[in-house]
């Protein structure tokens, strides 16, 4: 057997001995595994599955109670303390079975070789089964219809085998590279439209750049259609974005750039436009998954307790109502507090969402986007909640998403812009 070659991945094994204080996972807002033991989780849920799932056997043969004992497996090993992920992580566990199962067929059976050389925990007295399964006529026309179907597809990330949950880790570095070298990218405000142009570019292999050059139509298409939105006002709105608007509603149970296993309903609690058409009642006139509705109900239990409250600058404890939408807002000086001096205006996004750049955010924060800083304040320095390695001062919030301090944050009501601003902040219904 050949040695694996510099820079090839091994398999995984999980050996070195984890301490009871790393067996720990916390999830984004997505219910996506982050933090620094996200990799090991990954790990150790890939060789859960090859345990406790047999490769012969299809992934959709295998019955309820055996996916319900895999998550009751991982929540205890991991130490995870309620059930918000499940969902996601048992969608996430089936396909990394059905995966696993195309590898199997690809790497192996297509080339009459076997893989227990590789993966000696494998079965072998299995392997005649899996091979005869891949070789009927109904799996055969099955496969080469999916095949056909994929080559039919123009539109394809480049994000590489950790996708777009990777992408966001190392978003800072590739955007930097794309924007300083095209400046129509440096338009591109709203995150989802930046995640999927980043997402898209490739390397120069010359120069070892990120470019955008070979998509740059779309660049225009998003740039404009972003500028069209804000100037109707849809832009704020919450239930429809640019990627939407350009390129049609989510669907399949997918959602751009965010991950395979997640739906736009479960996106930021539904944050974003899928193909569900409400009524006049305004509910989705496509049934809803019981389980679904199960998800979204816990969730809105804890948003709704957690409250989010922070303390005046007089010391006066300030108890402020849920952001449910991504809405205008008005940044204002810390310093300068109780007074309202607005230094910059943006977008604010739902207090449900608690991450940013996969890094939990302050409690008395939320994300907000900055779209303008106003003339005389681009040098003043940031809060400390807000203070980074790449932002230090308002001039450096522009276009980018940070987190900025509640009690210094004014919503705008965009459903009467012909009031004052002054109405509008008393009126303002968060």
């Amino acid at each position: 057997m050949s040695k694996r070659g510099r820079g090839k991945r091994g398999v995984a094994s999980c050996s070195k001995k984890m301490r009871e204080d790393e067996l720990h996972v916390d999830f984004d807002d997505d219910m996506l595994a982050m933090g620094k033991q996200k990799s090991k989780f990954a790990s150790w849920l890939g060789l859960t599955l090859r345990a406790r799932f047999p490769y012969h056997i299809p992934t959709n043969k295998f019955d309820k109670q055996r996916w319900e004992n895999l998550w009751l497996e991982a929540k205890d090993y991991w130490n995870i303390l309620d059930d918000k992920p499940k969902h996601v992580f048992l969608k996430k566990a089936k396909k990394n079975c059905t995966d696993w199962r195309s590898k199997l067929y690809r790497e192996y059976v297509k080339i009459n070789e076997e893989p227990f050389d590789k993966y000696k925990y494998l079965d072998r007295s299995k392997w005649p089964v899996f091979v005869a399964s891949k070789k009927e006529e109904k799996f055969l026309k099955k496969s080469e219809k999916a095949r056909a179907s994929a080559l039919k597809n123009e539109d394809f990330h480049r994000t590489g085998r950790t996708g777009y949950r990777g992408l966001k880790d190392n978003f800072d570095g590739r955007w930097k590279q794309v924007s300083e070298r095209n400046s129509s990218v440096k338009k591109l405000q709203h995150q989802r439209s930046q995640l999927y142009i980043a997402g898209r570019a490739s390397r120069n292999k010359q120069t070892g750049f990120y470019e955008v050059n070979h998509i740059q139509p779309k660049v225009n298409s998003l740039g404009g259609t972003e500028s069209k939105m804000k100037a109707d006002g849809t832009y704020y709105q919450g239930r429809e974005d640019p990627l939407t608007r350009c390129f049609g509603p989510e669907r399949g149970g997918r959602s751009r750039t965010v991950s395979y296993v997640i739906g736009s309903t479960k996106v930021h609690g539904g944050l974003y436009k899928c193909d569900r058409q409400p009524n006049q009642n305004g509910v989705p006139t496509t049934q809803t998954r019981s389980d679904e509705m199960n998800v979204n109900q816990d969730r809105q239990r804890v948003d709704g307790s957690m409250g989010f409250h922070s303390y005046a600058s007089r010391g006066s404890y300030i108890d402020h109502p849920d952001i449910q939408d991504v809405c205008k807002c008005e940044l204002l000086s810390v310093d300068d507090l109780p007074r309202e001096i607005t230094i910059a205006k943006g977008l604010a996004y739902p207090t449900r969402i608690r991450t940013l750049h996969t890094k939990h955010m302050k409690d008395s924060c939320v994300k907000v986007q900055v779209d303008t800083v106003i003339p005389g304040y681009e040098d003043k320095d940031v809060p400390s909640e807000t203070l980074d390695d790449e932002v230090k001062y308002m001039d450096d919030t522009l276009a980018g998403f940070i987190q900025w301090p509640r009690n210094a944050l004014n919503i705008v009501n965009i459903e009467a812009p012909h009031k004052s601003n002054s109405a509008s902040r008393k009126a303002s219904t968060y």
